[in-house]
């Protein structure tokens, strides 16, 4: 399953992740869980890694794990990158892209 592809049915599905045996595998790398996509933000993903993304007018941008418990916020106009931000939080990152958004 690619990024491209995955559109969970639920949250509750995304969290759960069975496998065919019935047993619960791992969440996915790092803090961001389906519960983070609000407010314009999609789920991405796989997996391996879960992600944010957004569109707002001709940028692109995302929200990925850089750590268990910390994420980067990127923005890219036509794949180009424009602006990164660490943050602590996947809550702290969307402030972080709310905030560039209202700049520009």
């Amino acid at each position: 399953m690619t990024g491209e592809d995955f559109a969970p049915a639920s949250a509750a599905a995304a969290r759960a992740h069975l496998s065919g045996g019935g047993a619960a595998t791992p969440l996915p790398f790092g803090p961001i869980r389906p519960e983070h996509a609000t407010a314009g933000w999609e789920l991405r993903g796989d997996s391996r890694e879960w992600w944010l993304q957004c569109r707002h007018g001709f940028y692109d941008m995302e929200i990925r794990a850089t750590a268990q418990r910390s994420c980067a916020m990127r923005v890219r106009r036509e794949g180009a990158l424009v602006r990164e931000a660490s943050a602590s939080s996947v809550e702290y990152a969307k402030l972080l892209g709310q905030q560039w958004i209202t700049e520009h």
